[in-house]
């Protein structure tokens, strides 16, 4: 056994010893293996904890801090760098034990530098009412250095109110009856590629133009801007149609009658007519495009809107992850 694999087993033993006992059972079993000496078989038994679903963001820490020291003492240097920039994913604060090799520590430290005091948090930019039944809110995650996150999900209380899969940034059909009161306290979970959670924060969305759950007759910017639209359509059809009326005023429009004894050929007098069309017509294309230069564009990708963010415990910035105290690593 190398020089690497005892100093490992050694660092292995204490961290085993600290280990919560409310872990799963597969991670468990690679803490025996591990604390036993079975270092090969404890890699494999981490490997495999890790693309089981459902890990809990204290699991991915622990799960990352042994990899970290496995991979090292199996000679994948590269490997453990790999596992320790993970493990300041889920737990920025993260230290190893003293026990641990320097070339480790040194490991820790170089992928600290790189994170630059940045974390891994979710962000919502946009909350704007989709209609009756449901708000858009806009979701990307920030900081994702290590581009782990591949879902969200966003809670109300105990309920998965809205999910989605991929590298983001999200846009989220949220049940309207979440903002009865015009706002909701909302939980935004990011999720890794196996669904472990690797980031959770409360957070407090405001609906855009909402009073007490409802819109208070103001329509929202992309029914301003269909309205623009339309009536910029309608104002150009009028003004055609006037044109035409005008244009016809005076000519014949094949009957005759007698007037007086005397056969006339009846003629259009349509010019009135299709003034007021026209000039109907050119106050409501004008209206539109005022009514478009005024209502302000929506980004691409995400709605227009206001959100309030008051993450739980601290208000006014973002809430990130409780790292284990370093004795519990």
């Amino acid at each position: 056994m190398s020089a690497r694999w005892v100093l490992t087993a050694v660092v292995a033993g204490a961290l085993a010893s600290v280990t919560g006992s409310a872990r799963a059972q597969d991670l468990d079993a690679a803490l025996d293996l591990e604390s036993s000496g079975q270092l090969t078989g404890a890699l494999r038994a981490f490997e495999h904890v890790l693309s089981t679903p459902g890990n809990s963001t204290e699991d991915l820490a622990t799960i990352y801090q042994h990899l970290g020291l496995l991979r090292f003492a199996d000679g994948d240097e590269q490997g453990a760098r790999q596992a320790l920039m993970w493990l300041l994913t889920v737990a920025p604060d993260a230290t190893l034990p003293g026990s641990a090799p320097p070339e480790v520590q040194e490991i820790l430290e170089a992928s600290r530098d790189r994170w630059a005091g940045r974390r891994l948090h979710a962000v919502v930019e946009t909350a704007v009412r989709a209609g009756r039944h449901s708000v858009r809110v806009g979701v990307r995650a920030a900081d994702d250095l290590t581009h782990m996150v591949e879902a969200v999900e966003v809670m109300d209380g105990e309920a998965v109110v809205a999910e989605a899969e991929g590298r983001g940034p999200w846009e989220l059909a949220v049940p309207g009856s979440v903002f009865e009161s015009g706002r909701a306290l909302l939980q935004v979970r990011l999720i890794d590629e196996h669904g472990g959670l690797l980031w959770d924060g409360g957070i407090d969305v405001e609906v855009e133009g909402s009073t007490g759950g409802r819109d208070g007759g103001r329509l929202s910017p992309r029914a301003r801007r269909i309205l623009a639209w339309s009536l910029a359509g309608a104002g150009g059809l009028l003004v055609v149609g006037g044109g035409v009326a005008v244009g016809v005023d005076g000519s014949s429009t094949g009957n005759y009658r007698v007037v007086d004894g005397v056969l006339e050929q009846e003629v259009r007098a349509t010019a009135t007519g299709g003034w007021v069309l026209i000039s109907t017509g050119l106050a409501a294309a004008v209206a539109g495009v005022v009514l478009l230069i005024l209502t302000p564009r929506e980004r691409e990708g995400a709605g227009l809107g206001s959100v309030a963010l008051r993450p739980l415990g601290e208000p006014g910035e973002a809430r990130h992850l409780a790292c284990p105290e370093p004795s519990a690593l």
